[in-house]
């Protein structure tokens, strides 16, 4: 068993779960600062969906490329590059493209790591312990 992948695939999950999961209790905050309604709101989190759907589907491709820990580095630098766009956003129509465009590339991190965390753990768990990983 490779614990160290294991460790970093489990940090993957925690800044995921981090980013993902703050999105929801903001966007009341995120809808006021903007001054925009519900149907323009839902952006932010179908842009997400979108590129990770998108991103998801060239996976494959993506890990032949480059094997599974380089991809899952660029999902960590986009889940940065995200929370920074997001925290620096203006409070004006040029701002809120900020804010979509972070979310697409939350997305994009998502998608990576939807992927190739679960791709981790199969490949470097070792088969006693794969189940319990997972």
């Amino acid at each position: 068993m490779y614990k160290l992948y294991i460790l970093f695939a489990y940090i993957c999950l925690f800044c995921l779960g981090l980013l993902d999961n703050s999105r929801g209790p903001l966007y009341q905050e995120i809808l006021n600062y903007f001054n925009i309604k519900p149907n323009i709101g839902s952006l932010l989190f179908s842009s997400s969906a979108i590129s990770a759907f998108l991103i998801s589907i060239f996976a494959g491709r993506i890990i032949q490329k480059f094997s599974l820990f380089r991809p899952s580095q660029f999902a960590l630098l986009a889940y940065a590059l995200s929370a920074i766009l997001l925290s620096y956003a203006p409070a004006n129509t040029t701002g809120l493209l900020i804010v979509l465009s972070a979310s697409f590339i939350l997305g994009v991190g998502v998608g990576i790591h939807s992927v190739t965390v679960n791709l981790m753990i199969t490949d470097y768990a070792g088969d006693s312990s794969r189940r319990k990983l997972f």
